[in-house]
């Protein structure tokens, strides 16, 4: 039987060692909207979900309950969900969300995140949920629009009062109860949040753009390079991580400066994710891993 190869959509390191990847297969007609999801613990892939009808457009693990939830979640663009728990999927859907429903319509769900143990979701028209009881429910009522070009592509936070949501237009959000819109210094799109504390928000996106600060208080970070836009921001071993399409990039001084993995070759990045000393850069087509100290490639079996 051929190898049908695949491409990488996103990943989500829960512990250790271990990612999970959602993955769609590429070149075969038969298979075009069918995607899978795949695990791979440094040694061997496995596969988790497979033959699911949507592409999910990102993935994430909550644990909740003193430990005693443990779940691969996906998230589609239209609000389709898969709770994957001790190895049965479980599918849902967000109520409202993506282009499939009646109006009002909002837009595509971009990204779903756990934040201090509870899980979230945003997309477009400044859509923002977050689970509750098993539920989804709509954190941002008070801002959603229906007009074209508003809207989040990923959101981050220290607490449930602390969240920043940032997408179209330069706007960041902040939520400690109720959401107020900062005065961004860009109008560049902005792709990426990571919060690493309080007052250690990181936001990157297209044309270079990369803020440090909080809520209304941003230092521009100076970048040079010729990828056009950053994808994902991401702290690692106290330095700050920027991926392109092609490229990755970190934060010395008060300038980005690019990162050499010593390859050999240029692999492709778009996320990038830190879990217990070390950083995935999960790209459409590679898979790489670094420990602090040196880059490693993992090839999935579809694609030798």
């Amino acid at each position: 039987m051929n190898k049908i190869p695949v491409t990488f959509l996103a990943g989500h390191s829960p512990r250790k060692g271990v990612i999970g990847i959602p993955a769609k297969p590429i070149g075969d007609r038969d298979t075009e909207y069918l995607s899978k999801m795949f695990t791979f613990d440094g040694a061997a892939w496995g596969v988790v979900q497979k033959e699911f009808d949507f592409a999910p457009k990102a993935i994430s693990y909550l644990t909740s309950d003193g430990g005693n939830y443990k779940a691969w979640w996906l998230v589609g663009r239209n609000g389709e969900t898969i709770e994957v728990r001790k190895g049965v999927p479980a599918f849902g859907q967000i109520p409202g969300a993506g282009t499939r429903n009646v109006a009002p319509i909002y837009g595509y769900i971009e990204n779903i995140k756990c934040i201090d143990n509870e899980l979230y979701a945003c997309g477009g028209g400044r859509q923002v949920y977050r689970l509750e009881g098993g539920k989804w429910r709509s954190l941002s009522d008070e801002i959603l629009t229906e007009k074209r070009g508003f809207g989040f592509f990923d959101i981050d936070g220290t607490s449930s009062t602390d969240l920043y949501a940032v997408g179209f237009k330069g706007e960041i959000w902040h939520f400690d109860g109720s959401w107020r819109l900062d005065d961004a210094p860009t109008s560049n799109i902005l792709t990426s949040v990571r919060a690493v504390g309080a007052q250690d928000v990181w936001v990157c996106g297209n044309n270079r753009t990369l803020l440090h600060g909080s809520f209304n208080q941003w230092d521009s970070i100076v970048s040079a390079g010729s990828d056009r836009n950053f994808y994902c921001v991401e702290r690692f071993m106290d330095k700050t991580y920027v991926a392109a399409n092609r490229s990755l990039a970190v934060v010395a001084g008060d300038e980005v400066v690019p990162v050499d993995m010593k390859l050999g070759k240029a692999v492709s990045t778009h996320r990038l994710h830190g879990r217990d000393g070390l950083l995935w850069s999960i790209g459409e087509e590679d898979l790489v891993r670094f420990d602090g100290v040196r880059w490693l490639e993992f090839v999935h079996p579809d694609n030798a």
